[in-house]
């Protein structure tokens, strides 16, 4: 089974390699001892590693940008849900069409199937593999705030002045800031619809059973949750009848959505800053690229209904499409995608209008250094998913199990690590 693809560039390999950390969206080079790396540095690594490097064999983009030997090599890496994409290659020729002759830059797809992405980046990092932008998740090793502390990525702020002031645009100066680390920009959070609440949903057949609908749907309160549970569960010992999930969009009132402590699920980038953070520019600005990213290419992978709506050309489907992968969250600006078929062309304007009207949390730009505490997050981690899936799922006694999982948080170095949190917290909000 093939674990990851790695769809190079049409002429010789890079000549040179740089040990980066890429996560939401952030440049990265090795500054080591959990300190954002040094950009001067960062910048002499990038020239070092494009000299020498094989261009494209676009004659259009060489037309418009230069000589072969100009032209910049990038590697992006991301996850993908299934298997890897067939037409990878197709879709990564197309960017380049785009991106060669307009900023100069050749872009190579790196994309790793979701269960092994992790193991894949760290082993990247490690040896030094060419790097240029990851997609980082919300928790684990591979995680912003985990790799930020190993000190690969670079500050951003002078970057995004002077390319990416259409991005800083598009996401906004205040959702920049959930990236802060040591008072720089460190990533750029993917920009879609994050603003959440959680919802419980229950089954209507149990609801009616016991007469309950009605106090379900005036529920305002845990305490309230509680009290049709309680029915539930007196009656119904072995049905869990109730599921978490988290909603986004136009759903719910605005008043009812709230930012979470920071975003921890950016892009990175690396030293070949200039156009590592053009090319990101692209992924918040372009609808082109956007698109290509998530769909894939237009007549081929999918096609415009001309209402407004895409989907399948005819005789493809999910499981025959060479390029497939509807995780839009991955690919910077979610709110310019075109919208599939079954949906109101609407949707994405109505829901970035939210994302905008949502109230910031006062510590969203916020980022807990745990540098000195990466141990106890290793050790918490595993806990946590230990026991979370009994808890969540209320298939576990909680009067046993949830004092066990505090007891096991603990030994693991729970205790430490909160107080580090809150302490560093309550200076951020002294400062702030």
């Amino acid at each position: 089974m093939k674990f990851f693809s790695h769809v190079g560039f049409k002429g010789k390999t890079t000549a040179a390699f740089l040990a980066l950390s890429l996560g939401m969206i952030s440049l990265s080079g090795c500054g080591g001892s959990g300190q954002p790396a040094d950009t001067s540095k960062t910048a002499s690594a990038s020239q070092e590693a494009t000299e020498g490097s094989a261009a494209a064999e676009n004659s259009a983009g060489q037309a418009a940008s230069g000589t072969e030997e100009d032209i910049a090599q990038i590697v992006v890496a991301y996850p993908t849900n299934g298997t890897i994409p067939q037409d990878l290659e197709m879709v990564q020729d197309a960017i380049n069409e785009i991106t060669i002759p307009e900023i100069n830059t050749e872009v190579e797809l790196f994309t790793v199937e979701v269960g092994s992405y992790t193991q894949q980046m760290n082993l990247m990092l490690s040896s030094g593999e060419k790097l240029d932008c990851m997609l980082t998740f919300p928790g684990g090793s591979a995680s912003y705030s985990g790799v930020t502390t190993q000190g690969v990525f670079i500050p951003l702020d002078d970057l995004l002045e002077e390319y990416g002031q259409q991005l800083t645009e598009t996401v906004g100066s205040d959702i920049l800031q959930a990236t802060t680390y040591q008072g720089s920009i460190c990533g750029i959070p993917a920009y879609y619809d994050v603003a959440e609440s959680v919802i419980w949903y229950m089954r209507e057949d149990l609801l009616e059973k016991y007469g309950l609908t009605e106090q379900a749907q005036s529920v305002k309160s845990f305490d309230d949750m509680e009290a049709v549970l309680t029915v539930i569960a007196e009656n119904e010992s072995n049905i869990s009848p109730i599921a978490n999930a988290y909603i986004g969009g136009a759903i719910l009132t605005t008043s009812d959505y709230y930012f979470l402590n920071g975003f921890d699920d950016p892009v990175q980038f690396d030293r070949l800053g200039d156009n590592t953070l053009q090319f990101a520019n692209m992924m918040y600005t372009d609808e082109r690229i956007v698109n290509l990213l998530n769909y894939g290419v237009e007549d081929v992978h999918y096609v415009d209904n001309g209402d407004g709506t895409i989907s399948f050309p005819e005789g493809v489907t999910q499981e025959n499409s060479g390029y497939y992968t509807f995780t839009y969250w991955f690919y910077g600006n979610g709110f310019i995608r075109k919208v599939w078929e079954g949906n109101d062309p609407a949707l994405l304007a109505e829901r970035e209008q939210v994302l905008k009207d949502t109230p910031k949390s006062q510590s969203l730009a916020f980022s807990f250094d745990q540098t000195d505490y990466s141990m106890e997050m290793t050790q918490i981690n595993n806990v946590i998913e230990q026991y979370r899936p009994g808890i969540e799922s209320g298939s576990v006694d909680p009067e046993t199990e949830i004092p066990r999982f505090l007891e096991a948080l603990s030994a693991a170095g729970g205790d430490k690590y909160l107080a580090a949190y809150q302490e560093q917290l309550d200076a951020y909000y002294a400062e702030n």
